[in-house]
């Protein structure tokens, strides 16, 4: 497995990445990529803080924070095997995570303060979730927004919705 790996000395700052002026492209693009780690990195600012693409597979995150993402911080189309482990995806612009037909599995994450849905999955998409906490605010916004063919298995998260902000929504 190949391994991206930050600094793990988060009390000093840790390893920070923020695009430069006018870039396009997520802080990490892993396109038909396969058995690739990434860890402890502070992203900030990006498209996506994290993008899978046609065919990655085995790929895993852990210890992310991703911030103020103008799009989803983490995308994912056509992925399988996907793990994410103590990611915390906060203040963007979009969902936290966006998936189509991809599976993935998240330990330990946190879904706060995001624009739109927490988690939107359109058709294909599996995901197993556990003890994470998953955060929607906002009228027409859910922790769970479901297209068709989807299926999520979640067990002791916590999902936290306010000013009108609903619990899931599928379609």
């Amino acid at each position: 497995q190949a391994k991206i790996t930050g600094s793990t000395n988060w009390a000093a700052g840790g390893s920070r990445l923020q695009p430069s002026a006018g870039m396009t492209d997520p802080a990490f693009l892993l396109f038909g990529a396969h058995d690739v780690g990434i860890s402890n990195f502070r992203l900030t600012g990006f498209p996506n803080g994290v993008s899978f693409q046609e065919s990655a597979m085995r790929c895993a995150l852990s210890d992310l924070d991703i911030q103020g993402s103008t799009g989803p911080g983490i995308s994912s189309s056509l992925a399988t095997g996907i793990r994410m482990e103590r990611l915390l995806i906060r203040e963007g612009a979009a969902a936290g995570l966006s998936a189509g037909s991809s599976t993935l599995s998240m330990e330990a994450c946190v879904l706060w303060s995001n624009r739109n849905s927490a988690i939107v999955a359109s058709s294909g998409t599996k995901i197993q979730m556990s003890n994470s906490v998953v955060a929607a605010t906002g009228s027409g916004q859910y922790c769970y927004q479901m297209g068709t063919n989807v299926f999520i298995v979640a067990d002791y998260n916590d999902l936290y919705v306010t000013n009108g902000a609903e619990i899931a929504y599928g379609s």
